[in-house]
């Protein structure tokens, strides 16, 4: 968003999907980048043991030109997929979504879940922990109430106070505003490291509330490998923000 004396641009956010996919009244699930990376961890291991299938991405000029190549493919880094029978959604990113896009983009998440008649949105999020209380507990609210119930009677600690940030603060407020019903489901975390064993601990939650039975072992077994492929995405998109920034300075002076 670019502010002036008389006028606002805002960056244009599209969610570009394939022509004729139809969905079936979906759950949408949300792993963005947060405390422990839990949210993308989670996300991409969810989609690739569901089977489920890219089907589109997120398009805006706020977001750092960076393709990911993966099996010779190349892909955006915010990515929507489906399953089969188009009731379940998965959206992540492997790159922190730039605070100048957060409210444009959750506002288009929440529009368009209400307008596929999403059942429910879920957020998957971190809490920073320190490593001798962590215990990898899983709390949670959500706007609904019949759904804050079942998700505390099955084991979910209920979160009456505190504090969410970032894609998922904006996007739970956003689908508050025009009813659609969202959950945020946390997990204890490692604050500054990608945790793998925290992503495994809340996929395990997230089995037993919807009945997903997504095997975790492998999380747990790999977790290893997950943190430092995307420790690796980390390393390049702040090389690409340093150039980024440097040639910003340059034109500033020079320009």
């Amino acid at each position: 968003m670019v502010k002036g004396k008389d006028v606002t641009i805002v960056d244009e956010v599209e969610i570009k999907i394939k022509p004729g996919v139809k969905f079936n009244n979906p759950l949408i699930i949300e792993g963005f980048q947060g405390i422990g990376l839990v949210g993308t961890l989670s996300a991409q291991y969810m989609a690739q043991k569901l089977g489920l299938k890219r089907i589109g991405y997120v398009k805006s000029e706020g977001i750092p030109s960076l393709a990911l190549l993966v099996n010779g493919k190349l892909l955006n880094p915010v990515k929507i997929y489906v399953n089969k029978s188009k009731d379940l959604i998965i959206i992540e990113s492997e790159l922190s979504i730039p605070r100048k896009i957060i409210y444009e983009l959750s506002e288009e998440i929440a529009k368009w879940a209400k307008k596929i008649k999403a059942r429910e949105v879920i957020c998957m999020e971190g809490i920073a922990v320190k490593e001798e209380e962590r215990n990898y507990e899983v709390y949670g609210f959500s706007t609904d109430a019949k759904i804050l119930k079942k998700i505390t009677s099955d084991g979910v600690k209920k979160l009456d106070n505190g504090i969410v940030i970032g894609m998922s603060a904006a996007l739970l407020l956003n689908c508050k505003d025009i009813k659609v019903p969202a959950t945020c489901l946390m997990v204890e975390s490692r604050p500054n490291f990608p945790d793998g064993k925290a992503a495994a601990a809340l996929v395990k939650k997230i089995n037993e509330l919807y009945d997903f039975k997504i095997d975790v072992k492998e999380l747990q077994t790999q977790a290893v490998a997950f943190e430092k492929k995307l420790e690796k995405v980390l390393a390049h998109e702040s090389t690409l923000k340093n150039i980024e920034e440097r040639s910003s300075n340059k034109r500033s002076i020079y320009g």
